[in-house]
């Protein structure tokens, strides 16, 4: 569903999501279901998406995102049965023709013996559409874009089924996951990375290829801020959520050197829960989920020196989640 707009994963039912586009001022552009279960020529597949949430109260961290390319023109899927030989498929789906993509199959051939490879943990790179996956709980793997052109590059522990924000510089290209217990958060063309280091509210900015980072402290007028790292604006600005999500905050001219830094509210003093915020393409526009109860609403914000009222866009299923402001 390529196109611009506002990118939004609604649970239509315990066995559909349906993606869905919106203009900044509340006008659907386009929406398309995606069955959780899809029928392949290689057997049942599933998008590798967090969905535990559909029917309850949960606006996660942009928990979906990379389960998409960069366009929304495909989806990440895992094989809902192991093979004879107790293989696991992974692969991609193209949402526009339904095509699979077996990568599991392309990279191993067909017919290989007793104890073929598990994989998992199907992912888009957010900035080069790389795909990666995990095999056999160890080996984690990289394609190039639209091929099954793929290569291990490293290790990782899936004890938690995840990559616990390892970060891993291949061809130019770096990624990292963000689902888990907040690993760091990669700025939009992958210059900084900033997480919570040890604990919550304890900022920490590195460049994206180290693992040393530096310990930030983040100021309000009101006193210095415990920031949980929301967002990017752009590869010097960072969203911050206070720990009780009910205040955004937008800090600026950062580095992988900054050990300083002002924070700036953005929304008028409230009560709810205020989650996902992501920048609009051209920059001075914030979109963002405020939980009300058991729905989520989309709002908009101007990213100005002060705080300005949010706008209503749409309105959240149970469990849905604002992915991207997608432009031209």
């Amino acid at each position: 569903m390529p196109g611009p707009g506002l990118i939004l994963l609604n649970c239509v039912a315990k066995n559909r999501v349906s993606l869905d586009r919106y203009s900044a001022n509340g006008q659907i552009l386009a929406e398309q279901v995606i069955p959780l279960t899809i029928p392949t020529s290689a057997g049942p597949v599933s998008p590798d998406l967090n969905i535990a949430s559909c029917g309850q109260t949960a606006f996660l961290r942009l928990a979906n995102r990379e389960v998409f390319s960069r366009d929304f023109s495909q989806v990440a899927v895992v094989a809902n049965n192991p093979e004879p030989d107790g293989s696991q498929h992974v692969g991609y789906i193209d949402l526009a023709t339904g095509h699979f993509t077996d990568v599991t199959a392309a990279t191993t051939g067909s017919g290989f013996g007793a104890g073929g490879p598990v994989d998992g943990g199907a992912l888009f790179d957010p900035v080069t559409d790389h795909f990666w996956f995990y095999r056999d709980n160890g080996s984690v793997y990289n394609c190039l874009p639209d091929t099954t052109d793929c290569r291990a590059v490293g290790q990782t522990d899936t004890s938690a089924d995840v990559y616990n924000g390892i970060r891993f510089d291949v061809v130019n290209s770096v990624w990292q996951l963000t689902k888990g217990d907040d690993p760091p958060l990669l700025s939009p063309t992958a210059v900084l990375a900033a997480g919570s280091g040890n604990s919550l509210g304890d900022l920490h900015l590195s460049a994206a290829t180290s693992q040393d980072s530096v310990a930030v402290t983040v100021s309000t007028p009101t006193g210095n801020l415990s920031c949980v790292v929301a967002g990017w604006i752009d590869d010097s600005t960072l969203l911050c959520s206070d720990p009780q999500y009910d205040q955004l905050y937008v800090v600026r001219h950062l580095n992988s050197k900054t050990e300083a830094a002002t924070a700036t509210p953005l929304l008028p003093p409230n009560q709810d829960n205020d989650w996902t915020p992501v920048a609009s393409p051209d920059g001075p526009t914030m979109a963002f989920v405020d939980s009300q109860g058991t729905e989520g609403v989309i709002y908009t914000v101007q990213l100005g020196a002060s705080p300005s009222e949010p706008q209503k866009v749409a309105t959240l299923n149970q469990g849905g989640e604002l992915l991207a402001w997608v432009g031209q």
